[in-house]
């Protein structure tokens, strides 16, 4: 759940500049980069609205066992509604005209793009995307595909195959992902960054301050130059978000926001043509 100055919110809007990202709530890293073996799959699904979408997403749950508290994303000319949870994601998506009135722009874009990602039980990554009709056609969903990233060839490849069997693809195939797929930068020194929210997340019954919200550090490129180019490539696509979300190293209680709060790591990982993102903050 984010809370946003006392609000307690499903969605986060932000301004995306046109790029599809994702900002995760737990580690992309899973390849254990000693190994060099991440293997990718993709297939092709058939879903036309969000009572099949939310099927599928349950199937996958069941049989990946994955949590189903992972990001969410949905863009549309520019802008973006960014939460966590399957439950969550399928709401905002189908609070479209809920949405779209906040907006209130003449027309848009055909259809809108959106992304689940989480993480399945055995270890990888695993991105569900779709593309939601808008105007006249809404609720129709179109071109909804899957990409799952797997630290090397199963044993038992049974999941695999039934994964296969429910998306309608038996032909697809793992194909080897040569370079590493998740990129890894450590901020020295750490940036100070302006909380305006919080996650807030239960654990054995009590509520904690799990992730933050922030003012976007590198909103603009004076703010931050950066001498690591593929640091740069991956900054470029979120400099415009006014808003960042990030996880925090260490949870604290809901009620107050820390003194001081730092930006200390980011993770990057291109999975099913979204960029996902797991930004670590810490406090002092």
């Amino acid at each position: 759940m984010l809370e946003v100055e006392g609000l307690r919110l499903h969605w986060l809007r932000n301004h995306t500049g046109h790029n599809n990202v994702i900002f995760s709530n737990e580690m992309l890293d899973f390849s254990h980069r000693q190994l060099h073996s991440t293997f990718s799959l993709h297939l092709a699904t058939r879903t036309e609205n969000l009572d099949d979408l939310r099927r599928l997403l349950n199937v996958l749950q069941n049989l990946l066992g994955f949590s189903g508290q992972g990001p969410f994303s949905i863009s549309q000319g520019g802008e973006g509604w960014f939460g966590y949870g399957i439950d969550s994601f399928l709401s905002t998506a189908q609070e479209q005209d809920q949405r779209y009135k906040e907006l209130n722009w003449q027309s848009y874009h055909h259809s809108e793009q959106m992304a689940y990602l989480d993480k399945p039980e055995s270890g990888g990554l695993i991105c569900v995307t779709s593309q939601q009709s808008t105007g006249t056609g809404k609720g129709y969903l179109h071109s909804t595909f899957l990409e799952m990233l797997l630290p090397g060839i199963p044993v038992d490849g049974s999941q695999i195959r039934e994964l296969c069997k429910i998306a309608g693809d038996e032909n697809a195939y793992l194909e080897s992902v040569r370079k590493d797929r998740v990129f890894e930068f450590n901020f020295h020194p750490p940036i100070e960054v302006r909380p305006v929210g919080k996650i807030i997340s239960n654990s054995n019954g009590r509520a904690f301050a799990s992730g933050l919200v922030i003012e976007n550090p590198f909103l603009h490129s004076e703010n931050y130059a950066v001498n690591d180019d593929e640091l740069q490539r991956f900054l470029s696509l979120i400099r415009k978000n006014p808003f960042l979300i990030c996880v925090l190293r260490d949870w604290h209680n809901t009620k107050d926001l820390m003194d001081t709060y730092h930006l200390f790591s980011v993770e990057a990982c291109w999975i099913e043509g979204f960029c996902a993102f797991h930004l670590v903050c810490t406090w002092d």
